[in-house]
């Protein structure tokens, strides 16, 4: 990936963060989604959940754009060889609506991540994703096997971000969390 390409990357992602503050300070909504001690398996509640979804979020949950990014990918790999540039756009795309979103709500500072591990999980997931993205070059073929290895590489990874999910007691689905966290709020 060209350095343009990919300030184009982080100039998008840092722009959806940021909508997701919505000029609100971070800090206490991070705070908020820890857990209380590290490793516990602490049950995600009402009161636990975001009050509102950060901005752009995709219709679905976790395991939703989970799905959406291994079907999505596996169409990047069977187009990869003839058209790399639409194969590359879609990577990217998948990247920005549902691996952002996946780290903005169970990444480490995440609005529904639970326990110690899940957070670095969802961290090692978006490495492997940007080691995916990597592999598009301008003007240069993308080796499938190579691709098809990455690809592998993330879904193993989204595996055990899943497994983590559930084993924490984290929330899957964020629009579920903010309806009963406004439901829980407004019968107070």
């Amino acid at each position: 990936m060209r350095a343009g390409q990919f300030n184009v990357m982080l100039l998008l992602a840092g722009g959806m963060l940021a909508a997701s503050c919505q000029g609100r300070d971070a800090r206490p909504a991070a705070a908020e989604s820890r857990a209380p001690s590290a490793g516990a398996a602490v049950p995600a509640t009402p009161s636990s959940a975001p009050a509102t979804l950060a901005a752009g979020t995709p219709a679905g949950g976790l395991q939703d754009w989970i799905g959406d990014v291994r079907r999505g990918l596996e169409a990047v790999t069977a187009r990869a060889a003839a058209n790399p540039a639409q194969a590359s756009r879609s990577a990217l795309d998948l990247y920005l609506t549902r691996q952002e979103y996946i780290e903005m709500y169970w990444g480490a500072a995440g609005r529904l991540s639970r326990g110690a591990e899940l957070g670095p999980a969802v961290k090692e997931a978006e490495t492997r994703f940007h080691l995916l993205l990597s592999r598009f070059q301008p003007g240069k073929p993308v080796d499938p096997a190579v691709l098809r290895h990455d690809v592998r590489s993330l879904s193993d990874q989204y595996d055990r971000v899943l497994e983590l999910a559930h084993r924490s007691g984290a929330l899957l689905d964020p629009h579920a969390a903010t309806a009963s966290a406004s439901g829980a709020r407004g019968a107070r």
